[in-house]
C-alpha cells in the first residue's frame, strides 16, 4: 500500500528530457546492472537489504505523474520490497530473461522506480539483475546502490545488525539546494554566459547514409572497438604531459573525426555531467547529471596540444557556469528533442551528437559469492541519433569505444568504419601530439 509522503516535486533538465521519452516508449530509459553469482545465495538476506535501501531513499520510492500537462514527482511512503525470485532456470531461458527485464517498462505512475530480479539456475549458481528507470538515477547512483547494498548483505548475512550509514541528502534536497543556489549574486553572470554560447550553437546537420523513416525509432545499434593497454598508455601519456584529463583527449578526439565526418570544424556536443562536485551530493540517489553543451572551435592549422587546452578550458567554464544553464532549461531539453528527432515523424535528419565517459559497471562484492559482470545496453542510447560511449575498465588497463547510431539514418558499415578510425587517429594523436588537428584528421582519413 503507497501513501504519498511529498508531492507536486518539479523535475531536473535531464528528467524531463527522458520522462518525456518514457511515457512515449514505456522501457526505453531502463539501465540494468545484471551479475552472474557463484555460490549461495542469502535470499532473506538479499530481500532486506533492498529492503533497507527503498526506505533510505526516497529516489527509490518516487512516482511521476502529470499536473496541469506538467510532469511532477512524489514521493511515496511503502513497504513493498520489489524483488522477484524465479527458481530452476536453464541457461539459455536465463540470458532470453535477462535481455527482457532490460527492455520491461515500468508504471511510472504508482510502480516503484526500480526492480530486483534474481534466477536460480543452481544452488550455486544465479543471475541477479537490478532494473532501474533512469529518471531517479545516474550512473554515480548506480555505483552508491551497489556499494550501499554490499554493506547490508554483507552484514546479514553473517547474521549481524549492519552498521548504520550516514543519513543521505535525498534528491528532492538537493534540488532545493540548487534551486537557492541559482538564484544568488552570480546568477545573472552565469546566465549570460549561456545567453552568449547557445546563440552561437551551431545547428548544423550531420551527413547520413540514408533518409530518415516516416515514424521514429527508439533503440539503437552498436559498433564498438577496444583501444587496448599499449595504445592507451600513449594516450594517457599525452593527457599527462599536456596536463589534461583522459576524457578532455577523447573529447578533442571526437571533435576532430566529427569535422572530417561532417565537413565542419564547428560540430557541438552534448556532454553528460555528473554535477557532483559539491560535498553535500556524495551520498545522494537520484538523477543529478546535466547535459552541458560543449561549444568550441577547431581551426586546421590548430596543434593538437592547444586543442587540448581549448577543451579543457571550455569544459571547465561551462562547468563553472552550470548553474546559469537553469534559465535555458526548456530550450536545451528542445534542442535534445529536436537533434534527438523524437517529436513526432521525423522532420528532418538533423544529429547533435553526445559523448559520455564511463567506469566499467559497479562491482558487487557479496559475501560467499564470485559476481561477474553482465555486459548490457545503457539507457543513453536510447534517446540520441548518434552517441559516443567510452568505458574504461577498473583496472584501466583498456578503453571501449562504442558508437551507437541510429539505423534509420546510418548504416553499419559508415559506423563501424567509424569506430576503426578512431583508433587510427588516437595513435596518429599519441604519436604527433603537436600536429595540426587538420593534418591529423586528413592523415587518418586516408589512412
Amino acid at each position: 500500500m503507497q501513501t504519498i509522503k511529498r508531492g507536486n516535486l518539479p523535475l531536473t533538465l535531464l528528467q524531463e528530457i527522458l520522462y518525456s521519452l518514457e511515457i512515449r516508449v514505456p522501457g526505453c530509459q531502463n539501465c540494468s546492472e545484471a551479475y552472474r553469482l557463484r555460490g549461495p545465495v542469502n535470499e532473506s538476506a538479499l530481500r532486506a537489504s533492498v529492503a533497507a535501501l527503498v526506505q533510505r531513499h526516497d529516489a527509490l520510492r518516487t512516482v511521476f505523474q502529470t499536473t496541469n500537462d506538467l510532469p511532477r514527482a512524489a514521493i511515496t511512503q511503502t513497504s513493498e520490497v520489489p524483488i522477484e525470485l524465479r527458481r530452476e532456470i536453464n541457461l539459455e531461458l536465463a540470458t532470453h530473461l535477462v535481455r527482457q527485464e532490460r527492455l520491461r517498462g515500468f508504471d511510472l505512475s504508482s510502480a516503484l522506480p526500480f526492480r530486483v530480479l534474481l534466477l536460480e539456475l543452481a544452488r550455486d549458481d544465479h543471475f541477479l539483475v537490478v532494473t532501474f528507470c533512469h529518471l531517479v538515477v545516474d550512473q554515480v547512483s548506480v555505483v552508491l546502490f551497489m556499494r550501499e547494498l554490499t554493506h547490508f548483505y554483507n552484514a546479514l548475512a553473517d547474521g549481524e545488525v549492519p552498521s548504520p550509514l550516514p543519513r543521505p541528502m535525498q534528491s528532492w534536497e538537493w534540488l532545493r539546494r540548487e534551486k537557492s543556489l541559482a538564484i544568488s549574486k552570480a546568477f545573472p553572470a552565469k546566465a549570460w554566459f549561456w545567453t552568449k554560447k547557445l546563440s552561437s550553437m551551431v545547428m548544423s546537420p550531420l551527413p547520413t547514409d540514408l533518409e530518415p523513416g516516416a515514424e521514429p525509432i527508439f533503440h539503437t545499434d552498436r559498433q564498438s572497438i577496444t583501444i587496448q593497454a599499449g595504445s592507451l598508455d600513449l594516450l594517457k601519456r599525452s593527457a599527462r604531459e599536456q596536463g589534461v584529463t583522459l576524457f578532455t583527449v577523447v573529447l578533442a578526439l571526437c571533435k576532430i573525426m566529427l569535422a572530417r565526418f561532417s565537413g565542419r570544424w564547428d560540430v557541438a556536443l552534448f556532454v553528460p555531467f555528473h554535477n557532483r562536485l559539491r560535498p553535500q551530493s556524495a551520498g545522494v540517489m537520484g538523477c543529478l547529471a546535466i547535459p552541458l553543451p560543449l561549444l568550441v572551435d577547431f581551426s586546421p592549422e590548430m596543434g593538437f596540444d592547444n586543442a587540448l587546452k581549448l577543451v579543457q578550458a571550455a569544459m571547465a567554464e561551462a562547468i563553472d557556469n552550470r548553474d546559469g544553464l537553469k534559465l535555458f532549461q526548456p530550450s536545451v531539453a528542445k534542442s535534445f528533442m529536436d537533434f534527438g528527432n523524437r517529436k513526432g515523424p521525423l522532420p528532418s535528419h538533423r544529429t547533435l551528437p553526445m559523448v559520455n565517459y564511463l567506469v566499467d559497471a559497479p562491482r558487487l562484492e557479496l559475501k560467499g559469492l564470485a559476481a561477474t559482470s553482465l555486459e548490457l545496453v545503457r539507457p543513453d542510447e536510447f534517446y540520441k541519433d548518434l552517441y559516443f560511449e567510452f568505458l574504461q575498465t577498473l583496472e584501466r588497463d583498456k578503453l571501449t569505444l562504442y558508437v551507437c547510431y541510429n539505423p534509420q539514418l546510418f548504416k553499419k558499415a559508415t559506423m563501424s568504419r567509424l569506430a576503426e578510425e578512431f583508433r587510427c587517429l588516437s595513435d596518429e594523436s599519441a604519436a604527433h601530439p603537436k600536429a595540426s588537428v587538420g593534418a591529423l584528421a586528413k592523415q587518418f582519413f586516408q589512412r
